[in-house]
């Protein structure tokens, strides 16, 4: 899999697949964030931290995260 940074977040390639991912700058931020050491409230913190969010997205990052899995993005 090969992760290349964009203007407006990320495109991710699966050679074996040939399939290609583009995820914008907020799902971006949760695939990096996404590292096996961050729960999904830690993630959430972190998104509204740093998009100057009133409260943490909680359950919109566990939808991205589940979306991710499914599609192979994250193990």
């Amino acid at each position: 899999m090969e992760v290349i940074p964009a203007d407006e977040g990320f495109i991710i390639y699966e050679q074996d697949k040939d399939r290609v991912h583009y995820l914008n700058p907020v799902t971006a931020l949760i695939y990096e964030f996404s590292t096996g050491e961050n729960s999904v409230e830690r993630i959430a913190e972190l998104v509204r931290e740093a998009f100057g969010l009133a409260e943490p997205p909680s359950s919109e990052v566990g939808v991205a995260l589940a979306k991710m899995k499914d599609e192979g993005l994250l193990r």
